[in-house]
């Protein structure tokens, strides 16, 4: 056995024969006791019971750290190290727990040698990329299933309050009917009542009066007395003959088939169940936009009316203003100003609701503007691209009508096909692209940040910013409603035919009564929904 007097001496030192300040060489590693030993004390540690089944491996190798210097104790057999790994289960063990509890696994290996060959394989990279594309999946189920809750919720309580306003509104039908119905009632049935009371009257005054001519006629013994007495009875009962003749009973049920007929039409018009109908004295209906003023008041632009409605706080049609022109886009200035586009005229009027609708401005924006939008004293709008207009394109003008710049073409060619209608928030313009289903976001550079196309819309029309900053959209080929974030990613689809969305148009929030408000082309409903669902 070599021996010397200095620890320096050798690269691995017994431990036993160190800590008796003997400096022996190390021939093997012990794992589960963590320790060199030389040949001697090797031999003694091979011999006793407790530690005659432990791994011993190289010195060399511990150097390299392919095996750890300690290792964790198993939890069941205190005094057994957990140095094996069932590759079938993904755990550590003791040999104990492998024996009993992993008979029939295949992948078992030496805790040692499976972490040396993990390392080596590069083993956790692929863990990571896994790990990753899991995170992935399970963020896109995720996503999707809070779009769907989103839904659900905003189901449950339009209809909950469509129900609500249900009850209310055929209450007060019922009421409305019955009233009228009592008044016509009233004023047909009255005049016959009063006349046949009349009538009884005179018919108990002629019975008293053929009673007392009677029993003078039968008391009479002259004959030309009672011939004369029989004369009288005779015009007597002629006369009475005559009024029975007057006196018709009559039985007529058109008040209550008038009730019928009322709630028949209001229960047979699906579309009035929680929505909104709008006046229009065109037969065509189309509200291409709308925006929403402080207050709760929403401004509606009826195209072919050629009106500009404002709908008070309980959108009760509260004020008109008519236009020179079929009109496309509104939005608000302040409070009580808005302004209008007129495509065919390529003019912008702006008009303010106080007592009466006052006309305030117009100028001429020289293109077929449409879609618009008011920011930091700045109009936006978008038009051009229909038929044989200029090119689709985005111009913006100061509120006294002066042009600051025109957004045509990307830089890499890409170019706006039919833009419709825009919102702008403080770093970005978005705007929706009918003819090219796709949602475009601009800086005010002009600079295209990103543009999304999917399948999960058609013909995206209207356009509106959440609290949050998200993006609603309205698909009017699609019939529904989709979620878009303000970095172009598409979160899912929030109302579709199921919530009786039908050629969605315009939309608008209106925060302060919570409400998302909107109209379809071709019924004059206004649909609403809870708002505070579209935070996704």
């Amino acid at each position: 056995m070599a021996t010397c007097s200095s620890e320096e001496a050798y690269d691995y030192n017994c431990t036993p024969c160190t800590q008796q300040e003997r400096f022996v060489e190390a021939k093997r590693f012990c794992v589960e006791c963590g320790e060199y030993f030389c040949s001697t004390c090797l031999a003694h540690h091979e011999k006793f019971g407790l530690t005659k089944g432990h791994t011993l491996v190289k010195c060399e190798e511990v150097s390299k750290e392919s095996v750890p210097t300690c290792l964790s104790k198993c939890d069941l057999h205190t005094d057994k190290e957990e140095d094996m790994v069932c590759g079938d289960h993904d755990v550590v063990c003791c040999r104990v727990c492998l024996a009993k509890d992993h008979k029939s696994c295949q992948d078992i290996g030496y805790l040692p040698d499976v972490a040396s060959t993990f390392k080596e394989e590069g083993g956790l990279e692929i863990l990571d990329e896994d790990l990753k594309s899991r995170m992935k999946t399970l963020k896109l189920s995720y996503e999707k299933h809070a779009i769907h809750g989103a839904q659900l919720r905003m189901r449950k309580k339009t209809n909950i309050r469509r129900l609500k306003v249900f009850k209310e509104s055929i209450t007060e039908l019922i009421e409305t009917a019955v009233t009228e119905a009592e008044e016509d009632i009233e004023n047909s049935l009255e005049p016959h009542i009063c006349s046949t009371q009349k009538l009884t009257e005179a018919a108990k005054e002629e019975l008293l009066k053929l009673s007392i001519l009677s029993e003078d006629l039968i008391n009479e013994n002259n004959a030309m007395l009672e011939y004369k007495k029989a004369l009288h009875c005779k015009r007597a009962l002629r006369e009475i003959q005559s009024n029975n003749d007057d006196c018709k009973m009559t039985h007529d049920n058109k008040y209550v088939d008038k009730v019928v007929k009322t709630l028949s039409s209001f229960l047979t018009d699906q579309c009035s169940f929680g929505a909104i109908k709008v006046s229009s004295t065109d037969t065509e209906f189309d509200i291409p936009n709308m925006c929403v003023l402080e207050g709760g008041y929403v401004c509606i632009a009826d195209y072919h009316g050629r009106k500009i409605k404002l709908l008070d706080n309980d959108l009760n049609e509260d004020m008109t203003y008519d236009t020179r022109c079929l009109i496309w886009g509104v939005c608000a200035i302040d409070k009580h100003m808005i302004a209008f586009t007129m495509p065919s005229l390529m003019t912008v009027e702006m008009v303010e609701f106080t007592k009466n609708p006052v006309f305030k401005s117009s100028f001429s924006a020289k293109f077929h503007c449409r879609g618009i939008a008011f920011f930091e004293n700045n109009l936006y709008m978008a038009g051009g691209g229909f038929l044989k207009e200029e090119p689709g394109q985005i111009n913006i003008f100061d509120i006294e009508g002066n042009h600051l710049t025109k957004f045509e073409m990307k830089s890499n060619g890409n170019r706006f096909c039919a833009p419709r209608s825009l919102t702008v928030n403080t770093n970005n313009i978005f705007v929706t692209d009918c003819q090219k289903n796709s949602v475009v976001c601009l800086d005010f550079d002009g600079v295209w940040k990103w543009i999304l196309k999917t399948t999960r819309f058609t013909f995206p029309w209207g356009i509106c910013l959440t609290t949050n900053g998200n993006l609603l959209i309205s698909g009017r080929g699609s019939d529904n409603i989709v979620v878009v974030s303000k970095n172009g990613e598409f979160l899912g689809e929030i109302l579709n035919k199921d919530d009786n969305i039908s050629t969605p148009q315009a939309i608008a929030i209106d925060n302060e009564n919570s409400r998302l408000l909107v109209f379809g082309s071709k019924k004059p409903y206004l649909e609403i929904f809870n708002s505070n669902f579209c935070e996704i």
